[in-house]
């Protein structure tokens, strides 16, 4: 089963991430120090503005793309792959010009002090050209992910992030400081986008897109398609980074250091979510185009429920586990991160556990309805991170969160979801979210003692509450599955298993 083998392939990406966080975090901190990292947190959120370049122009490579595979028209491939080529050419000549603006008048816009301010240009130079680099590239990831080739991508970003890795310890212990990240990222991002390149070429080519600036069908189609992607690629631009710039306005970097660690933690919740969800995109194009619409609900309740047993084992851990974990991971002061984080893991649940409604409809060009969802969001969002920032502080931006995840989302994107597929909301609450309640009545009083017996026992003990953890998963995740999935989806599953030991042992 491809997607199971998607899904694998990029849970091993999401635990190297985690791992290597773990490792590497500590040591950043104590080679640059808090207020150093807290601009290394801002400047790379500044710097996340260049992926809204994108125009979601990805997502249209990848959907129609998928769907030509699907009639085996290659002068169909062929076009849309020249179409994307010759958009993202000029896209990245925008983003050089993007860049030369954030350098020029960035530093006045987020009072970096002057003494910081030759390394904040220099660093936003060096991502400017990454983001240019990875732009360049971009058509050669798209072909592979429009096969459904998703454990390929993945291995291309393990293979980077163990890059990425060495490049960070050589150049922070040679003493580059924020320098040295950027130039370190940067080698990391050029490396993985021709490693994709040259893998497409073996698997799929030969590739030969033609960059033409002139009038195509297809440049416009997947601008169309794209029109409405770019309004949720800003939200979600302004959603996830913005909240670090105005913490820094509201606050000072120290602030920006605690809530970019809450934050980290978060995302990678989300993008271990994400992997689930996004694997599901080309196959819901395909399923529309065969027009299978009750395989295509089959597979949304299928996709909801695998994105609820990972979450709730998830939260169940983050909730009990990251106060200690965090003050044996860096020190005491990062209780702070922690109160963040009880905060915002709530809006993480709500918010991203119907991630799989947002598959669907992107894949069946109704994403409209999400981003207008996604504007009401961030207007909400903003607006009362603003007002409690000014009085609370660093903890407003993540109430904000919350109350516009609350507020806008939930309610809105199931409604909005079930209707176009002809699904009873109410149906699919219940086939997707009733199985988690009980997952969550047997885990959660197993989760929550052994966590509290082993900080007791041992507060300092970062090996022991490291094993223990690992424990909670081995035990955890084949609980959640069996809870969760269904008897024919636990088949599935074991049937994929099976074939991919006996391929193992072969």
């Amino acid at each position: 089963m491809q997607i199971a083998r998607n899904i694998a392939t990029g849970w091993a990406v999401f635990l190297v991430r985690i791992l290597t966080t773990l490792l590497l975090t500590p040591f950043i901190l104590r080679s640059l120090g808090i207020d150093d990292y807290g601009l290394w947190a801002l400047i790379i959120s500044i710097a996340a503005l260049l992926e809204l370049v994108d125009f979601g122009t990805s997502n249209g490579l990848r959907r129609y793309y998928s769907q030509a595979i699907g009639r085996r028209d290659e002068h169909l491939m062929q076009s849309y792959l020249n179409a994307s080529a010759t958009i993202f050419a000029g896209l990245a000549m925008l983003i050089v010009v993007v860049t030369a603006l954030i350098i020029a008048i960035g530093p006045q816009l987020v009072d970096i002090a002057d003494e910081r301010t030759a390394d904040f240009r220099l660093v936003m130079f060096l991502l400017g050209l990454r983001a240019a680099v990875i732009f360049l590239l971009k058509p050669f990831g798209g072909v592979i992910s429009a096969h459904e080739r998703f454990d390929v991508i993945y291995g291309i970003q393990l293979i980077g992030e163990v890059l990425r890795v060495v490049l960070l310890i050589t150049v922070l212990k040679a003493g580059m400081g924020i320098i040295g990240l950027a130039v370190a990222t940067l080698c990391t991002a050029i490396g993985a986008n021709l490693f994709e390149y040259v893998v497409a070429q073996k698997m799929f080519g030969p590739l030969r897109p033609k960059i033409k600036f002139e009038r195509s069908t297809y440049v416009a189609t997947l601008f169309s398609y794209s029109g409405i992607t770019v309004v949720i690629s800003v939200c979600d631009y302004l959603r996830g980074n913005l909240n670090n710039v105005m913490v820094s306005a509201f606050t000072d970097l120290r602030s920006v250091a605690y809530y970019a660690i809450a934050f980290q933690l978060v995302t990678y919740m989300v993008q271990l979510l994400r992997v689930v969800t996004a694997t599901f995109i080309p196959r819901f194009s395909r399923l529309q185009g065969e027009g299978d619409e009750s395989e295509i609900r089959r597979q949304v309740i299928m996709g909801a429920r695998m994105s609820t047993s990972i979450l709730t084992f998830m939260l169940v851990v983050v909730w009990f586990a990251a106060n200690p974990f965090l003050q044996i991971w860096l020190d005491e002061s990062f209780e702070i991160s922690y109160r963040i984080l009880q905060i915002m893991v709530p809006a993480i649940a709500l918010g991203y556990g119907m991630s799989v409604l947002t598959s669907y409809l992107y894949a069946t060009s109704q994403h409209g309805v999400y981003a207008r969802i996604s504007v009401v969001e961030v207007v909400v969002d903003v607006a009362v991170s603003a007002w409690l920032l000014s009085m609370i502080g660093v903890f407003g931006a993540a109430w904000g969160t919350l109350a516009a995840v609350l507020l806008v989302r939930v309610v809105w994107l199931i409604n909005a979801a079930c209707r176009r597929m002809n699904l009873a909301p109410m149906d699919f609450v219940v086939q997707s979210y009733s199985r988690s309640l009980l997952f969550a009545i047997l885990y959660v009083p197993a989760a929550y003692f052994a966590i509290h017996a082993a900080a007791v026992a041992d507060p300092q003990g970062w090996l022991g509450l490291l094993v223990l953890l690992m424990l909670l998963g081995v035990v955890g995740l084949p609980l959640a599955l069996l809870v969760i999935l269904t008897h024919e989806e636990r088949l599935q599953a074991w049937a994929f298993a099976r074939r991919w030991m006996d391929r193992r042992a072969a």
